[in-house]
């Protein structure tokens, strides 16, 4: 039996504990729309497990009244 009083104060005994994280992904220019970005180990921890990864979609914005893109270049008009 594990007292209340000796339990960690910071995860209160479930061995883990939330926090948000701020992870540095970089995008390629000309990226297409869908591409996948993989931050391996970056994911959720448990204790009986290995850190799941995180996975990043890239969605283009369509509506842009200055720019038009073309595979991986953009056009703009004058």
């Amino acid at each position: 039996m594990i007292y209340e009083e000796k339990l960690c104060k910071t995860c209160k005994g479930k061995k883990v504990k939330r926090e948000k994280v701020t992870l540095k992904v970089e995008i390629f220019k000309g990226t297409p729309d869908g591409h996948k970005y993989i931050k391996v180990g970056e994911g959720n921890c448990d204790p009986n497990a290995d850190p799941g990864d995180v996975h990043v979609i890239v969605k283009v914005q369509t509506k842009n009244s200055l720019f038009e893109r073309k595979g991986a270049d953009l056009y703009m008009e004058r």
